[in-house]
């Protein structure tokens, strides 16, 4: 009788391959309120600490953790007390460890494994920024993650490859693109949060404005 989808792209590709368009409806993904609550905006504030960069979920292919750690390794010389944490567990991450060994990133990228809700969200408010690095292909053109919204829901700015669907709902006021796929304006966009934190403050806050609506 009818069919949802999570974003209007994703919508347009069923009624593009034959699904009658008023059967097929949009209902964007959102977080647990009970648990992705009180948003932390990041302070105004010189970057004495370093610069702590987070992930979180599954770890697989498809959500490209290996562009990710390679433009890490590209700016570690740059960001001062740079850090990565990647939270979760999943298929590919014996691969991606092996793949910090090779890069000598053990001392700026760590793997926490699966954590507890409560420990995962102290974990994440601790966090600068969260990265969600899609490679871009026909499928993620069309999605959007979890864990996007849940940063937003958190009130920390987001570093996100730049896809229709995301496009779709948020702008540059809102999330840091970059190109999808591509290791080195990865590396630009932590670059540049690191250095403008008055940005990654604004980016938070809009973001949070535009996911309550």
């Amino acid at each position: 009788d009818g069919a949802l989808t999570c974003t209007e792209q994703m919508r347009q590709g069923f009624v593009g391959r034959g699904s009658r368009a008023d059967r097929v409806g949009v209902m964007l993904n959102a977080c647990d309120d009970r648990i992705f609550r009180d948003p932390v905006l990041p302070e105004v504030t010189a970057n004495k600490r370093g610069f702590h960069v987070v992930t979180h979920g599954t770890i697989t292919k498809r959500y490209g953790h290996e562009f990710l750690i390679h433009a890490i390794a590209l700016v570690a010389d740059r960001v001062p007390g740079l850090s990565l944490e990647i939270i979760g567990s999943g298929e590919q991450q014996g691969e991606l460890q092996q793949l910090v060994q090779g890069l000598h990133l053990e001392g700026i990228v760590r793997f926490a494994g699966f954590v507890p809700i409560d420990e995962l969200l102290l974990r994440l408010r601790a966090a600068d920024c969260g990265v969600v690095s899609l490679p871009l292909n026909a499928e993620t053109d069309l999605i959007h993650t979890y864990k996007m919204q849940e940063y937003m829901a958190l009130g920390i700015p987001v570093i996100i490859s730049r896809t229709r669907a995301v496009e779709h709902y948020f702008d540059d006021s809102s999330v840091c693109f970059f190109d999808g796929g591509s290791v080195t304006d990865l590396a630009r966009a932590i670059v540049t949060l690191y250095e403008e934190p008055e940005r990654r403050r604004a980016l938070a806050a809009n973001a949070l404005a535009a996911y309550e609506r």
